[in-house]
């Protein structure tokens, strides 16, 4: 059975890479104030209140990360280099803050969702871009 749909492989991580990079692309919307968003100083005091080392640099980077590695996943544009910055900022928080709240996602927030954005950014590390990408080389 894996013979007749391994050519589609290419367009799984395609689907995987749209829809991971739609979704930080408007969660970093959010965290620059659209959609409801409370805005980049609201991440840097909570990333101060959870305990982080220069919260200033690390919430303006997490900001930045989700919302231009957002736009260069959709584009397939540094997929590994761009998955690997998340994997890493997905992972601080989901120790930090998600971990903490249970599985499910409830009114606390779980880390369900997290661990989900998490798994599918390794896929993207690992495999690359998929179908229809600009430049997967890195």
């Amino acid at each position: 059975m894996s013979g007749g749909f391994s050519k589609y492989n290419g367009y799984a991580f395609f689907i995987i890479r749209l829809m991971l990079g739609i979704i930080f692309f408007t969660h970093g919307l959010q965290k620059f104030g659209a959609f409801g968003g409370s805005g980049v100083d609201s991440v840097i005091s909570n990333m101060e209140k959870i305990g982080f080392s220069f919260p200033g640099f690390l919430g303006w980077t997490y900001c930045l990360v989700e919302l231009i590695g957002g736009i260069f996943l959709v584009f397939g544009l540094f997929p590994r280099t761009v998955s690997f910055l998340q994997i890493i900022y997905l992972s601080l928080m989901f120790w930090k803050v998600d971990s903490l709240n249970g599985f499910f996602m409830t009114s606390k927030g779980g880390m369900e969702f997290s661990l989900l954005l998490i798994i599918c950014a390794i896929a993207i590390f690992l495999n690359g871009a998929g179908a229809l990408a600009s430049y997967d080389k890195y």
